[in-house]
């Protein structure tokens, strides 16, 4: 059973020093993630989505302000939070079933149920000795999550998985992450620039806007899966999404 995990972003700041200048990248972000929601983080390209992620994750700290995981402060990297990033990054050199067993391996840890299981989830278990050259792009994104999930991860953390997919394979794993997530009950956290993507996989969408990235709108979304493109209910958030955006015209 996955462990519940409460996330809170407390007044977090943070900026970079670029040719001795400061960079305000993320102003004042507060948010509360309860666990097992599915949050979707929407905003700008280079607002501070992925570096909030990041300070989420550990791999990053903030200058200012903490992230803290059932009232423990963020510090550093944790198996418990694992992201997945826009390129699958496999090894070349490890077959299908040696990508999703690495963890095991670094551990020095035998569980070939648990990632037979996972591979079978994914429907990947008749290509466990395939190589990730043999691998359409859906695919190969497929066993970079079930190499995440794999460790039963409380958080686990998307910054754009989806993104580099045709259209048709996005769609397939849409619900792909959806199952993913309802049958192994993380919490997820993503950041994507496509919409109509939020809108039919999130809880609860997160609005940010340009830099210095701050959050200027929330959206709940009380509605059942699988959800359906032309639903007037998700139009009309969509709708209200894109004026928060400054994007009335495409209306």
């Amino acid at each position: 059973m996955v462990k519940k995990q409460k996330i809170e972003i407390n007044h977090l700041s943070h900026n970079y020093n670029l040719n001795n200048n400061e960079l305000l990248v993320l102003d004042n972000i507060n948010l509360i993630i309860k666990s097992q929601e599915f949050v979707i983080i929407l905003g700008p390209s280079g607002c501070g989505k992925s570096t909030l992620l990041r300070m989420i994750a550990g791999l990053e700290q903030p200058s200012n302000g903490s992230i803290q995981v059932n009232g423990h402060e963020i510090t550093k990297a944790d198996p418990s939070r694992v992201v997945v990033f826009q390129d699958p990054t496999l090894y070349p050199w490890l077959t299908v079933w040696d990508n999703v067993n690495l963890g095991y391996k670094i551990r020095k840890e035998k569980n070939d149920q648990a990632v037979q299981s996972m591979l079978e989830l994914i429907g990947l278990e008749n290509f466990k000795s395939a190589y990730p050259h043999q691998l359409s792009g859906g695919m190969a994104q497929r066993v970079a999550l079930a190499r995440a999930l794999v460790n039963d991860p409380s958080i686990l953390i998307l910054d754009e998985p989806l993104g580099k997919l045709d259209s048709l394979t996005r769609i397939t794993m849409q619900k792909e992450l959806v199952h993913l997530w309802r049958k192994r009950q993380f919490t997820g956290i993503m950041v994507t620039h496509d919409i109509e993507e939020a809108l039919l996989l999130a809880t609860r969408i997160i609005v940010m806007r340009q830099r210095p990235a701050h959050i200027i709108g929330e959206f709940r979304l009380n509605m059942s899966y699988p959800r359906h493109r032309d639903s007037e209910e998700l139009i009309k958030i969509r709708k209200d999404i894109f004026h928060l955006l400054g994007h009335q015209s495409d209306w």
